[in-house]
């Protein structure tokens, strides 16, 4: 699956990935530049984008590393955690990957429940504390949320990431509206 990514500059501190394949579904995008903030409306076009000064490109489509999906049923989403050597860790790529997997599935008319199982002897074990700088890997990543600071010092980027990644996440995937059944 394609996925629209949101690429801009340096002095950004926020960027809205462009939701796969729906655009009237786009989450609302703010972009904070020199202390500017930029709104970019709910399904607004690449084409506008590009023009306020955020080049959109399409990314190819990447295989996650450490989730799995598929519909073992008709109308069923199975997202499986697949990171057994660390008990299913949460990094920060791990967490992206999730979060794109529920995108996927919430998206999906065709599938009506969805399934978090996980392999391993563990569900998870909770956030990877063994993870080199999670401040510095999130940057590998379009933010899914509003929130800017990632790229501030001290304190500020941490709080960003943490309530993009723990408070932000958790959030979108309470509110999916479909059955959501972990199997631990």
């Amino acid at each position: 699956m394609a996925n629209a990514r949101a690429r801009h500059p340096a002095s950004f501190c926020d960027t809205a990935r462009p939701n796969n394949d729906h655009p009237r579904l786009r989450p609302l995008g703010r972009f904070c530049f020199n202390e500017h903030t930029v709104d970019l409306g709910i399904g607004q076009s690449d084409a506008a984008a590009t023009l306020k000064g955020i080049s959109v490109s399409a990314a190819a489509s990447e295989e996650p590393e450490f989730i799995l999906y598929d519909s073992p049923e008709k109308s069923v989403a199975r997202i499986t955690l697949n990171r057994p050597k660390t008990a299913n860790a949460q990094s920060v790529q791990f967490l992206y990957e999730l979060n794109d997997a529920f995108d996927r599935a919430a998206h999906d008319d065709d599938i009506k429940v969805i399934i978090l199982a996980a392999n391993g002897k563990h569900f998870s074990s909770g956030h990877d504390l063994r993870e080199a700088d999670p401040d510095v890997q999130i940057k590998n990543f379009d933010t899914v949320g509003t929130i800017c600071g990632f790229g501030c010092a001290g304190a500020e980027a941490q709080m960003s990431r943490e309530e993009e990644q723990y408070l932000g996440f958790s959030e979108r995937w309470r509110n999916i509206p479909k059955p959501t059944i972990a199997v631990v």
